[in-house]
């Protein structure tokens, strides 16, 4: 589709091609001839056909009688030549171009010479109205450059004053240089066939990327020579297909340097640089502008455009037109696009851009650009917080005056525009909730925003004057008050879609907005900068920072800190700390945590005061304390920061912040300990029936610190079988396996017990005055009370014991004549195979509480009466044992408790076996040689006096006396008590 604009007598309308219109003209003689349109370009938008052949294909090939031969002889061979086609299938027209100086019409024949390409010229004759062309020239291509068929030169054409002052051709040939692409930069031909003397080519970096698809001659940075755009449509990024881009060549006079590569948005299947097109200068500012199209993005099109610049070109695009902004109906838009055309007399070029996908052609009008200048000052120059020259409500508070000037030009533009004003105070504020600390009054009433219409005469300022009045009780005195003025045209009123002069917009490059502060008077220097000096140490109390810390051995964490500044006055000046989530603090000091109602300082734990302003050579200390209760196991470092910050200038930052770095590391120490039901079970011999004793241990396991553990594994080992003369014999029955769930102070456990065959049965204990007594079916009652906890089991599936270093003694004759001794047996992992019970327990984070499991069994007394010697008791132990599950967390085990246990049940016979019983007449024997044995210790102890007291009767004999004397006094005589001395 061609496209072209002009400014007609009657109207401004516009040309519109439809390569596969019927014509009306044409309608029985060619079908879909292409038809070229004349739009109006007003309310009624009418399209009529431009008549531009009348009388239709004048000649016809006469094919009347023809008729083809073929000879089929087998054996013959002949060579026959290939058929080339040069003129033939030439294309001419599939690009045209007029060159810079007007002088030649050039047109593209990609399919010249077996569609290596060429470019046909004609010389115009600028004086005549109506040209006569004379022989075009047909350069051949050109042999010097392994230029190969199929190029495709002259798939796109333009022109321009690329080097020197010469006109020079840029040829596209998309499919050359190896499907890379290429585009050829030629003088132009004058006349004749001669062959194209290339001055320089371009080739494309892509494989496939149809390099030369497209080409523009522009001049861009406003110099002498013309620079050139070529489009690689097809061009695909690593992760898109299709995206397109155009490459930029700046020409500097001795040749064209690749300047920059434009992408649009670079979005899938764009094919931007489809067309590229020379808009001239849309705002005015003396630098060309283009358009480059990209007709399947978003799957409706898009057009870019780009402004020229004194440098080259703005890589950034200024405005993207969708066709899917315009009317959700176009379809293909940016396929063509026209040169730029001024159609409604506002000095300003407009462009129409063709849709073909949806038949459909859209023009743009360009609105008139002016540039904006602002400034904002102040009166006086700094703010003086000692000098109370305005009056708040009865106070006297420090002001400033305020005067914001805009000014404005442009080309062709109204000599008066309204403007909307804005002024806004402290607008960063205003965002984060936190008050500005200034105000305007208006009405009365404190503002921090101004708003206000005014007319603005062309080249003249127009200026708000207003004065800032600053609260009394700020603190912040080093960081300037900025104020943000921003400014828009106001609409105007009216509709703007009737063909009138558009009205004006503000030039893209032109800044809607301007900022400016006014700084504090701080009494450091000259200049008002204050150049302080904070310096942060930090001390870890009662802890060395090589060492480690142990998980739960202490709660808290002391930390010193000192700030000193050394420099001028900090203002502002306040201790930044960084916390882990694991360290939370306990005591602030003077410091706080973020709040909503502030602004969160670099995403700091705490916030710290240090004074406004912290004086030269003044410290600050501060002590923290933080709680380490909740520090996970896994944990092995963490690290706390310190950071001194001011809104003063520091001189030396590098010692403002420490690091902190604490080790930590995970020790605990876990027990287990058993007990039975009953130390002693007593059995009264009886053999008859099945014979079954009931056993009960329960187990219980503790971490006792100063780490909390999260799983500890147990193992539980129950002597089961052993190895008897007839095989392998199963002793012990299971009844139940408890393992308690968590309540009170037990801490939740389970256990694997899906290998495990529980028999419920009955008891029946009954009580005499020897203890327990058992009936024929002794057997323990019982419920699988084991909690079932899905398929994690702890660590592993059980298996039995094979530690069987010491078998059981089994009996050695069935005669009962045979003297057997009365044994103590046990039974144990040593004795018998046992089977392991894998269980675990989780968490152990106090340790005041345990896990804890029972573990119930019958043992079977008949089968062991059938293979042991005679016994006096069963020793029955089972044991368990505990370590730590190596979960990550790196937990180092103690060993000052136990880590395996037994625990033990006594079976004591109480009664003999009727087969053991003693013989009569070794008791009586007994008896008499007990009777003799007396009554030679008694003769002995009479024959030796043992029987006579000598000194009691001398003491019955002096008492005797005594008494005599006492109803019979003589004197000299002594006292009894003299006697007895």
């Amino acid at each position: 589709m061609d496209l072209a604009c002009k400014y007609g007598y009657p109207c401004s309308w516009a040309l519109v091609g439809a390569p596969r219109a019927n014509s009306s003209v044409l309608i029985d003689q060619l079908y879909q001839p292409g038809v070229l349109y004349q739009c109006e370009i007003s309310k009624n938008r009418e399209c009529r056909e431009v008549v531009l052949d009348k009388k239709g294909n004048t000649q016809t090939d006469n094919r009347n009688s023809e008729f083809s031969y073929y000879d089929k002889k087998d054996a013959k061979q002949a060579i026959i030549p290939p058929g080339i086609y040069k003129y033939a299938f030439g294309q001419v027209g599939t690009s045209a171009a007029f060159s810079e100086d007007g002088k030649y019409l050039l047109l593209g024949a990609p399919g010249y010479y077996d569609w290596t390409g060429t470019v046909v010229s004609y010389a115009l004759d600028p004086d005549r109205e109506f040209q006569n062309y004379a022989r075009p020239a047909v350069p051949s291509p050109p042999t010097d450059h392994n230029v190969s068929p199929e190029s495709y030169i002259g798939y796109s054409i333009t022109s321009g004053k690329f080097y020197d002052n010469l006109d020079y051709v840029a040829v596209g040939a998309p499919r050359d240089g190896g499907f890379h692409g290429r585009v050829y930069i030629y003088e132009a031909v004058q006349s004749g066939e001669k062959k194209l003397i290339v001055t320089q080519k371009k080739e494309g970096s892509q494989l496939g990327e149809y390099f030369g698809a497209s080409v523009l001659g522009v001049n861009l940075n406003g110099d002498e020579y013309t620079d050139l755009l070529v489009g690689a449509p097809l061009y695909s990024s690593d992760s898109g297909v299709d995206e397109g881009k155009v490459y930029v060549y700046i020409s500097n006079g001795m040749g064209l340097q690749e300047f920059a590569e434009l992408y649009g948005k670079n979005r899938f299947n764009s094919r931007f640089g489809t067309a590229l097109a020379n808009l001239g200068d849309l705002n005015q500012d003396g630098f060309n502008d283009v358009a480059i199209g990209a007709p399947y993005e978003d799957g409706n099109g898009v057009v870019y455009i780009y402004h020229g610049s004194r440098s080259g070109m703005n890589v950034q695009y200024v405005q993207r037109i969708a066709a899917a902004d315009i009317n959700s109906g176009l379809s293909g838009f940016g396929i063509h696009i026209s040169r730029g055309f001024d159609i409604d007399s506002n000095q300003y070029p407009d462009v129409l851009v063709g849709a073909y996908a949806s038949s459909n052609a859209v023009l743009f009008r360009t609105h008139p650009v002016i540039q904006l200048a602002a400034k904002i000052t102040f009166s006086p120059k700094q703010i003086n917080t000692n000098v109370t020259n305005c009056n708040y409500q009865g106070q006297d508070v420090p002001c400033v005056n305020v005067t914001a000037c805009l000014w404005y030009a442009g080309k062709h533009v109204p000599l008066h525009l309204e403007f909307q004003h804005t002024i806004f105070l402290e607008p960063t504020n205003q965002a984060n909730l936190i008050q500005p600390r200034g105000f305007f009054l208006h009405e009365g009433k404190s503002v921090t925003v101004i708003r206000q219409k005014s007319k603005l005469d062309i080249g003249m300022d127009f200026c708000i004057m207003d004065v800032l009045y600053i609260r009394p009780e700020i603190k912040d005195v080093i960081t300037p008050i900025q104020l943000l003025y921003s400014y828009s045209l106001v609409p105007p009123n009216g509709s703007l879609n009737q063909f009138n002069r558009m009205a004006p917009v503000i030039d893209p490059m032109s800044p809607s907005n301007i900022t400016s502060s006014v700084t504090f008077q701080t009494g450091c220097g000259t200049d008002d900068k204050c150049l302080s000096d904070l310096r942060v140490t930090a001390v870890l109390l009662g802890h060395s920072d090589s060492s480690y810390l142990i998980i739960g051995e202490k709660n808290t964490l002391s930390i010193a800190i000192e700030i000193v500044n050394s420099g001028e006055p900090a203002y502002l000046s306040e201790l930044l700390i960084y916390l882990p989530p694991e360290l939370p603090s306990i005591n602030q000091d003077i410091c706080s945590e973020y709040n909503d109602q502030q602004i969160q300082r670099r995403n700091a734990s705490l916030i710290c005061d240090l004074g406004n302003p912290l004086l030269k050579d003044k410290k600050v200390k501060i002590q923290i304390k933080l709680d380490l209760t909740k520090i996970p196991t896994d944990k092995k470092e963490l690290e706390i920061g310190l950071e001194a910050i001011t809104a003063s200038n520091e001189i030396n930052p590098k010692d403002n912040a420490v690091k902190i770095p604490l080790r930590f590391k995970a020790v605990a120490d876990i027990s287990i300990t058993g007990t039975p039901t009953h130390e002693q079970i007593p059995y009264d011999g009886k053999t008859e029936g099945r014979i079954s004793v009931p056993i009960t241990h329960t187990y219980f396991v503790m971490n006792h610190g100063p780490s909390p553990v999260q799983v500890i594994d147990i193992i539980l080992y129950v002597p089961t079988q052993y190895q008897g003369q007839d095989g392998i014999v199963e002793f012990v029955t299971f009844t139940s396996l408890e393992a308690d769930s968590g309540k009170a102070m037990t801490i939740p456990a389970k256990c694997n017990d899906t290998y495990i065959q529980f028999k419920p049965i009955e008891v029946d204990i009954k009580k005499n005055r020897d203890g327990v007594s058992m009936d024929d079916e002794l057997v323990a009652r019982g419920e699988n009370k084991t909690t079932f906890f899905g398929l994690d089991y702890g660590i592993g599936s059980s298996e039995l014991s094979d530690d069987s270093t010491a078998p059981l003694r089994f009996k050695r004759s069935n005669d009962k004549k045979t003297s057997r001794k009365r044994k103590d047996i046990v039974i144990n992992c040593e004795t018998s195979k046992c089977m392991a019970i894998q269980c675990s327990a989780s968490p152990f984070s106090d340790t005041r509480k345990f896990a804890k499991i029972t573990v119930s069994i019958l043992v079977n007394l008949t089968v062991l009466n059938e293979v042991l010697e005679p016994w006096y008791q069963i020793e029955f132990l089972t044991g368990g044992e505990v370590q730590i599950r190596d979960d990550g967390s790196g937990v180092v085990a103690k060993h000052h408790h136990p880590d395996k246990t037994m625990v033990r049940t006594a079976i004591v016979s109480s009664a003999l076996r009727e087969s053991e019983e003693i013989a009569q007449w070794i008791i009586f024997v007994s008896i008499g040689v007990g009777i003799l044995l007396l009554l030679i210790i008694l003769v002995l102890l009479i024959k030796f006096d043992f029987f006579k007291r000598e000194q009691k009767e001398k003491m019955e004999k002096m008492k005797s006396k005594g008494d005599m004397k006492e109803y019979e006094p003589v004197e000299g005589e002594s006292t009894e008590s003299e006697a007895l001395n």
